[in-house]
Formats: structure tokens, sequence, C-alpha cells
């Protein structure tokens, strides 16, 4: 994982190699702040031209026509970036992790390639002697287990809420997660709907197709969906007509289907393996089974705290050995561990890779990032180490042929051979973009915009920046905002109170002094006049449909990107379009409405629709569910509401929360053992 914040937030003690002194920057002139609004900018050196003063707002926004007028259609965007003037010289990358990092050199002397790892050496153990176990902990370690688990959660919090946070997460299955699935609302042209804690589907049509009687009801996967029926919740399967394909006779069920049509079953707490005929594949003996939607021939099984692998005729094909074991996800390799060590192995579980890192994330491009003693390095995808773990921190995948490391608190980049082409002299550098530039902070906290050789494209002296997108990058003079161009130069004045994202489709968000959004164009024109409390700039949805969410008066609705109303402020909350054209809203009475960019479908209220889209129980409140039903602002002490149909968050567990977001079971096994 990008442990970036991490490291900001819980900076790293004593024992980091000394890279002696921080090299000095690249001398350049500093550029002149921009003046007040009120008199013309003077251009700060290299700008040579004015700046442009934003027009008046005189556009006014098209009314809204009837809620069943078409959306129109929107272009893509794109974000891309700016770059500094030329250091005069290229630096000497980190040696292995065997020595103490050298300093860098001065800056006229030749690269030198990292030298290749010398990995300790460690026996792979056999696939017939299973990895050496544990020994038992008393209730100390409990405690301790406990702490790191919620401690990890609040990391894992702070990493997605990081702003600048912007390169894929690794998965735990070791997939490539910037090359993600479509993200749709519906799973097989079906969404779940639930009145009265019961659930059934409508089509695209907004047609409820399979009547609302389960207790309740996965999204479907494969063609097929779980459900559970009854006061004992049996769970059961049925296709995409409704009919019941596997009958509602087992204690448990995962949601997904494998590749190769099996569903993980549980009896009596142990699970098995059934196919579509409900045939049994694998008697109900295992303690767990890991299973994903690209599932061929082999999965993942877990017995006596080890896991291991059968094929999909059940035949256990890799022992059970493991501490902690990958899917394989369609792939001929995933990342196993054995004691506290993570390696590679392929489908007859012979190793690869052995286990000697404490992490292996996944692959980008033909590279990986690894991390070993606490350190940061890269290995192939022919599994050799080609970047030495001598990092105290890294990007996960090299862009432009970059990745950014962080040695002793400083920040610079290397390429992949492992030379470091831009000195670790910044407070903080982030990846290059499509624009071929990247956002460096320079030792003063100032911000400004490097290529990939590390010259300046535009030296630090802003306050804040956003990447470069369709020639224009958002920074942030003083207290204000505004745009430059690729050579430095304003060509919109900083005069607004705050931007969100970059161009895209040649308009931009701005928030004016009075709290109002709007969008300009780049000669800083008012396209769509300053008048919502907010507006959802989310670039997928902008590309792809055109449609901007907005809100005015505590009323959510829907506008183009000229500003006309496609969907009249009239719901609570409206959620993001998704890839297939659809967008869940909530009205007054906290009933959901599925909304299509067309409008919205045939008006059927439900009081639960999608996945991810739950709004608090609080009844004036219409913020997204926390836990227990409440959003984190109205979360009780201890119990959520009775009737609320939020479930455990327990995988496959579908009894309804009670505390934090679990029923009591899984919230004692948390509180007792921290798993």
């Amino acid at each position: 994982m990008d442990e970036k914040i991490l490291n900001d937030a819980f900076p790293t003690e004593a024992g980091v190699p000394d890279v002696g002194a921080t090299p000095a920057e690249p001398s350049a002139p500093p550029i002149q702040p921009a003046p007040p609004m009120s008199a013309p900018v003077q251009p700060a050196p290299p700008m040579s031209a004015p700046v442009q003063v934003a027009p008046p707002m005189n556009a006014p926004v098209q009314p809204a026509p009837p809620m069943s007028a078409p959306v129109q259609p929107a272009p893509p965007m794109s974000a891309p970036v700016q770059a500094a003037p030329p250091m005069s010289a290229p630096v000497q990358p980190a040696p292995p992790m065997s020595a103490p990092v050298q300093p860098a050199p001065p800056m006229g002397m030749p690269m030198q390639a990292v030298p290749p790892m010398e990995v300790p050496t460690q026996t792979a153990p056999q696939n017939n002697e299973p990895a050496p176990k544990k020994k038992k902990k008393g209730k100390a370690a409990i405690l301790v287990l406990l702490v790191l688990v919620l401690v990890a959660a609040a990391a894992a919090v702070l990493i997605w809420m990081h702003p600048w946070n912007k390169g894929a997460e690794p998965t735990d299955d070791g997939t490539n997660s910037s090359q993600a699935e479509e993200n749709n609302l519906f799973s097989d042209h079906l969404l779940r709907v639930a009145n009265d804690d019961k659930f059934g589907f409508i089509d695209e049509t907004g047609n409820l197709v399979i009547p609302i009687q389960y207790d309740f009801a996965g999204d479907y996967s494969n063609g097929y969906a779980l459900v559970t029926i009854g006061e004992d919740r049996k769970a059961g399967v049925i296709d995409t007509q409704g009919n019941l394909v596997i009958d509602c006779i087992y204690d448990d069920a995962k949601t997904d289907f494998s590749a190769s049509g099996l569903l993980a079953v549980c009896i009596d707490e142990k699970w098995g393996l059934i196919d579509l005929n409900m045939q049994t594949i694998l008697s109900p003996t295992y303690d767990e089974i890991k299973i994903s939607k690209k599932d061929t021939d082999r999965i993942c099984v877990k017995q006596n705290e080890k896991y291991g692998y059968v094929d999909d005729q059940g035949n256990l094909v890799i022992s059970t050995q493991f501490t902690d074991a990958r899917s394989f996800a369609g792939k001929d390799y995933t990342s196993v561990k054995v004691e506290d060590k993570w390696g590679i192995i392929d489908k007859d579980g012979n190793f690869l890779l052995n286990p000697v890192y404490d992490n292996i994330y996944s692959f980008y491009d033909g590279m990986a990032l690894v991390k070993m003693n606490g350190k940061y390095g890269y290995i192939n995808d022919s599994y050799e180490v080609v970047i030495v773990p001598q990092f105290e921190d890294a990007a996960l995948s090299f862009e432009q042929d970059r990745a950014w490391i962080e040695v002793s608190d400083r920040y610079g980049y290397i390429d992949k051979s492992g030379a470091i082409v831009v000195n670790p002299m910044y407070k903080n550098a982030y990846s290059f973009t499509d624009s071929g530039y990247a956002i460096v902070k320079d030792s003063s906290g100032m911000y400004g915009f490097i290529k990939p050789d590390g010259s300046y494209a535009v030296q630090p002296q802003f306050d804040d920046a956003e990447n470069f997108s369709e020639g224009l990058a958002p920074v942030k003079s003083g207290s204000m905002w505004g745009f430059i161009d690729e050579s430095g130069k304003f060509v919109i004045n900083p005069q607004y109170k705050d931007v969100q994202h970059s161009f895209c489709r040649g308009i931009c968000a701005v928030v004016t002094t009075e709290g109002k959004v709007g969008f300009v164009d780049k000669e800083g024109n008012f396209v769509i006049q300053p008048q919502f409390d907010y507006a959802d700039v989310d670039r997928g949805q902008i590309e792809k449909f055109g449609l901007i969410v907005v809100r005015v008066n505590s009323k959510y609705g829907v506008v183009d990107t000229t500003g006309k109303y496609v969907i009249n402020p009239q719901y609570c909350r409206i959620d993001t379009f998704y890839d297939d054209g659809f967008a869940i809203a909530v009205n007054e009475d906290k009933k959901y409405v599925v909304l299509s960019t067309t409008g919205p479908l045939t008006l059927i209220d439900y009081e639960w629709a999608g996945e991810n889209f739950g709004i608090c129980s609080k009844s004036d409140c219409y913020e997204n569910r926390d836990s227990g039903g409440y959003c984190k602002s109205h979360k009780p002490s201890s119990s959520s509401s009775s009737g609320s149909s939020y479930y455990c968050k327990w995988p496959s567990c579908y009894k309804k929360a009670e505390y934090y977001g679990y029923c009591w079971d899984h919230f004692y096994l948390i509180m007792t053992y921290g798993t």
C-alpha cells in the first residue's frame, strides 16, 4: 500500500540511512505573487504577458426542461500537469541495502545504476512440508492485535482520504488495480432493492422483475445471485429470471461465483464447494474458502489456521501450509505468506520468489513494489530484484518511466534501472501524469512542476497546486486560486476561494468568495453562473455523460455542461452516475429512486437500493451511513435502531448490524480476538 500519508502522520524513528547534506535546489528568480484583483497582475519571471481578468458574470443559466428531457452527452476529461527548468546534472542512485546510502554527488557527476540485490537465501518450504506454526499468544497479544487492527483501519481511511493519493491501491490478490473493471450500478442488468426488510430486483427500465420476497439478496455475479429465506436465513441461489437454481438449505454462502461456476457454501461452520447443479464438488470440511469471480482452476482454502489451494474438481493440489494466501484470480501466480514473510508461487505450489518480503504489491507494467525490512524496492515480472529495497517509501508504479522515492524524509525520483534522476531534495513529490509533469513541494513549502529529467517547467512559487489538464493548472497564490499555462503565466487571475479539480471539456468548477460554485472556461468567463451550493465534479461522470450533480438550497439536481437542467433540484441526495449511466437518488421521505442519464426511471420508491449507497437512519439526515446504520456524526454509542436494513459488515454475514456496523456475534469476535 502507498504509505506516504502514513509516513507523514507517523514519522519514522532513528535508523534511517544518512544521505548526507541535502543538495541545493536549482536556483531561479522567484515569481512575484499576483496582486489584488483590483489591479492588473504583474507577471512573475518568466511571465511576460499580463494576466487576463475574468469577465463579469453575465451568462444566465438556462431554465430546466421537464424531467423527461434527455441528457446531453459529455466529452472526456484528462488531467495534465506542469514542468520545471533544467537541473544541471543527474544524481547518483542509492546503493544496495548492505551498505548505507551514499550522499548524492555534485550536480555534474554521471548517474550509476543500483547494483543487484543480494536476496537473503531462504529455502522455500516444500509443498508437503507445512510452514512452522506460530506459538499461541496470551491475552496481552490479543490486546496488541486489536490495537493494530484499529490503527490499520484508521490508516487505511487516512490514505484513502489523502488528496494527493492519486495512484491505484494494491489489491489483496495482487491484481493490477489500475486496470479497473467497469463500475456499474446494475449487475447483469438487475439491481437489488428493498422494502420492509425484504429484497427483490428491478431491471434497467425500473420495472420490478423479481418480487420483493427474500430476507436478503446479494448482487448478481456471473448470472446468479445469493438469496436467503426464513427466520433461520438459509441461503440459496437464483438466476436472472428469479428461478431458484440452488435450494435455500445452506447456513451461509459467498456472494460471488468463481469463473468456473463454483459457489462456496457453509454447513455447521464448515465450507465446501458446489456447482449450479447442486452437485457437491468439495464437501464442507474447510474453515474458510476465499473465492473470486476470476478464479478458474485454483481456489484458496483454509484449515487449521493454514491456507492452501484446491482445483475446480475439489482436489487439494497445494497443501494447507501458508499463514496467509491470496487468490490466483485467473493468473498463473499468486502471493503467499510463510510465517511473517511473503513470496510468490505458481499453480503447482513452487516458489517463483522466496518468502523474504514484508509485503509484495501489485504488478504494473511488468514491475511490482516490494517491502523488505521496512525498506522499499522493485522486482520485475521474472521475479528478479531490479531495484534494491532501500527507500523509506516509494510509488506503487512508474509513470513516465519515473517513480518517486523517499530518502531521509526527502523525496526524489528514480528510473526503472534504479538510477536516481532527481535528487531526494523535496518535502514532497508526486507521480507524473499524462501531461508529462509532476508536482513537487520544495523545502520552503512552495509548489512547482518538474519534467521527467528533473528540470523545472514552473519554479516552486505557489502555496498549492493541482495537476495540469487541457493545458491549464489550478494554483494557489496567497489565499486565492487561479490558473496558469505550461509556461507558468497566469491566464486567469487568482480570484477564487477554491477550485474543484482541473479543466474537463473546456470548463472547470470554481468557488467564488461568496461560497457559490460556478464553471469557467479557459479565458475565465463563466459559462455556468456561480449559483450552486455544491457541485459533484466527478471527472468520469463529466467525461462520459457530460453531467454534473449540483445542490441548490439543500436540493440536488443534475445539469449538463452548459448549465441546462436535466433533472430539476428536487432530491435530498443524488449519488454520482455509474459507468452504466445510472445513479441513485433519495427523496424527502428517505425513499430511493433510480435515475438514468435521461431522467428518472419509473418512480417506484424503495427503502433501500444499491450496494454502496445508504442514508443515515436519523430522520433528518441524508449523509452516508457509516456504522450501525448511521453516519459518523449521528452514530449511537452502542447499537443501531431496530428496523434498519443495514447488515453486518462481516463477509457473508446477513444479520442486522448492531454495534459499529457488525452484528453482536462478529462484534464480539473483533473485540475479543481482533480479527
